[in-house]
C-alpha cells in the first residue's frame, strides 16, 4: 500500500501554494515544487472582495477586476473563496491574489 508523503521548499517565506497533482516520488515532487517557486507566478499583490453570491467561482479560478479603482483593475487569481446564505441574499468573498508579471 503507497503512503502519501508532503514536502516543502521556499522555507516558509513569502506566498505559499499547493500543487494538486500526486508525484511519483518525493524528490520529483520536490522538483516541480521548486519550478514553480521559481517559475516567477509568485503573487504579489492581495486583495478581498465581497459581492452578490456567485456560486459557480473557486478557488485558483482567474478573476477580472473592472477598473472601478485603476490600481486594482486587472487579471486575478482566487485564492480562497467563501459562499454564505445570509437572511438578506447570498454573498460570495473571495481573497484573490495578483500575478506578477513576466520580468517584475
Amino acid at each position: 500500500m503507497a503512503t502519501r508523503k508532503f514536502v516543502e521548499v521556499g522555507g516558509g517565506e513569502g506566498p505559499a501554494k499547493e500543487l494538486r497533482k500526486t508525484y511519483a516520488s518525493a524528490e520529483a515532487a520536490r522538483k516541480a515544487a521548486t519550478a514553480e517557486l521559481e517559475d516567477g507566478n509568485a503573487a504579489v499583490d492581495r486583495i478581498e472582495v465581497t459581492m452578490a453570491g456567485a456560486p459557480w467561482l473557486r478557488a485558483e479560478d482567474p478573476f477580472v477586476l473592472p477598473p472601478l479603482e485603476p490600481e486594482y483593475a486587472g487579471d486575478w487569481v482566487i485564492q480562497q473563496i467563501v459562499h454564505t446564505m445570509m437572511k438578506d441574499g447570498f454573498r460570495s468573498r473571495a481573497s484573490l491574489e495578483r500575478p506578477r508579471q513576466a520580468g517584475a
